[in-house]
């Protein structure tokens, strides 16, 4: 019962990252949110699927309908900052995709590295974008 459940909730984690729907910002962050949370309970539970499920997520979360640069201040809306703002996301992405294989190969002292990586690289975009 309990595999079939994880299952279910592997499979629609991947029915989000596969949806075609158009997300605006604030409910891709929530989902970011919400993955972050699911990987940091896995680690301080011991619960493997959970670190895997709530790193798919990230690794595959939708753009924001319009993109990040819509979202930002109209005077910092230039092409060198959404380059920037890209890089970020894509070091998230990345760095989340290595949790996933990582804790899947049972390396997880590797994946609780990168998992601050991930988290250093989240704070970074907050920065960057609010212009803290």
């Amino acid at each position: 019962m309990k595999k079939i459940l994880l299952t279910l909730l592997l499979v629609s984690s991947i029915t989000f990252a596969a949806d075609k729907k158009e997300y605006n910002l604030a409910e891709v962050m929530k989902t970011l949110e919400e993955a972050t949370i699911k990987i940091l309970k896995g680690f301080l539970w011991d619960n493997d699927q959970w670190i895997i499920e709530g790193a798919h997520i990230i690794a595959n979360h939708p753009e924001p309908e319009g993109g990040m640069l819509k979202y930002v201040r109209p005077e910092r809306r230039t092409q060198a900052f959404g380059k920037y703002l890209e890089r970020l996301d894509k070091l998230v992405r990345e760095t989340a995709q290595d949790i996933e294989t990582l804790t899947k190969h049972k390396k997880k002292g590797l994946a609780a590295d990168r998992f601050n990586d991930m988290l250093k690289a989240c704070n970074s975009c907050h920065a960057v974008f609010r212009g803290w």
